[in-house]
C-alpha cells in the first residue's frame, strides 16, 4: 500500500489537498508545519521540500509539491474519486489551465491581500499592495461568479477545481474590506462545496491535527 504523508498548515492551500485526500478516501498521515513559527525554514523541513512551502505530499518517501501537480497525481492514482473530468487532450488541458489559474493568479492575488509584507517593506506600501490585491481578487471572483451562475460546480459536476477555489473563497471572506455580497453565485456554490462530507472531514481533520501539532 502506498504510504502518504501530507505536510500542511491550517488555512493554507494545503487545505485543498486535505479535502481532496478525503474525497479520494485515501489513507494518509499528516505533519503540521507551523508557518507562523518558521518551521518551513528549518533544515528538517527543507530536506523534505527545499521550496519551504506547503503542501508537500510525501509518497512512499518521495515528496511531491505544488497543488496542480498533486491534484493531477491524485486523479491518476484514485480514478474512482473522479477528481478531474476526462475528455480529449484539449479538454484535459483546459482543466489543467483552470487549476493553474487558481495557483498562479487567484492564489497570488489572495496572498497580496493577506500577507502584503511578503511583497514589499513598509506599512504604507503594504497597504497599497493589499488594496491592489483586493481589486484583483474581486476581478478573479467576478469571472468565477459569472461561470457559476449557470452551473452548480465549476465543471458542472464537482471536481478538484471546486476544492481548490473553495480554499481561496473561505480565506477571502475573512479579509478586511472584502465584500462577499457582490458574488452571490460564488457564495451559494461555496455552501454546496462546504456541505460535502469530504469537505467536512477535511476541515475537521485539519483542525484536529493542528491541535495535536
Amino acid at each position: 500500500m502506498t504510504e502518504l504523508t501530507l505536510h500542511f498548515y491550517p488555512g493554507a492551500c494545503s487545505r485543498a489537498t486535505m479535502i481532496l485526500l478525503e474525497e479520494a478516501v485515501a489513507e494518509y498521515a499528516t505533519h503540521f508545519v507551523d508557518l507562523m513559527q518558521g518551521a518551513q525554514k528549518t533544515p528538517e523541513y527543507l530536506a523534505v521540500n527545499p521550496k519551504g512551502k506547503v503542501p508537500t505530499l510525501v509518497v512512499d518517501g518521495r515528496p511531491l509539491t505544488e497543488n496542480v501537480a498533486i491534484i493531477s497525481w491524485l486523479n491518476k492514482v484514485f480514478p474512482e474519486a473522479r477528481l478531474l473530468p476526462g475528455g480529449e487532450a484539449l479538454d484535459e488541458a483546459k482543466v489543467l489551465s483552470d487549476l493553474a489559474w487558481v495557483g498562479s493568479t487567484v492564489h497570488i492575488d489572495f496572498r497580496r491581500c493577506r500577507m502584503p509584507r511578503y511583497f514589499i517593506d513598509g506599512e504604507e506600501k503594504q497597504d497599497e499592495v493589499r488594496a491592489l490585491g483586493l481589486k484583483s481578487l474581486a476581478a478573479d471572483f467576478g469571472l468565477a461568479d459569472a461561470r457559476l451562475a449557470e452551473r452548480p460546480f465549476w465543471h458542472g459536476d464537482w471536481s478538484a477545481m471546486d476544492a481548490y477555489l473553495f480554499w481561496v473563497w473561505r480565506g477571502a471572506i475573512e479579509l478586511p474590506g472584502f465584500d462577499a455580497m457582490g458574488f452571490r453565485n460564488m457564495a451559494a456554490w461555496a455552501e454546496r462545496v462546504e456541505a460535502r462530507p469530504a469537505t467536512q472531514r477535511g476541515l475537521a481533520r485539519e483542525k484536529a491535527d493542528s491541535t495535536r501539532g
